[in-house]
């Protein structure tokens, strides 16, 4: 049977997680229309082509965007069918 040594028990305890993200520096990003959201997926190409990023953090991220993009056309697209039921 092991040992566990405490003091380095206790290290482990201590370390935080930090998350870096290609975010931390800006300011929060308005998403709220699909060319907004095609303007972030555009720039999260360049920074994975460029190597500020990770492919597989940028494809994660632009699968998000993705998603957001066909909310946003579905909400659109929700809102106008309603205004035509209304306007009869």
């Amino acid at each position: 049977m092991s040992t566990i040594d405490s003091d380095k028990e206790i290290e482990v305890y201590k370390a935080e997680v930090q998350t870096v993200s290609p975010y931390s520096n800006r300011a929060r990003l308005r998403l709220n229309t699909v060319h907004l959201v095609s303007v972030e997926m555009a720039r999260l190409y360049k920074a994975a082509r460029s190597g500020k990023i990770k492919t597989e953090d940028a494809t994660r991220l632009c699968y998000i965007l993705s998603t957001l993009a066909n909310t946003i056309k579905d909400s659109d697209l929700e809102q106008r069918v309603e205004a035509l039921e209304n306007s009869r």
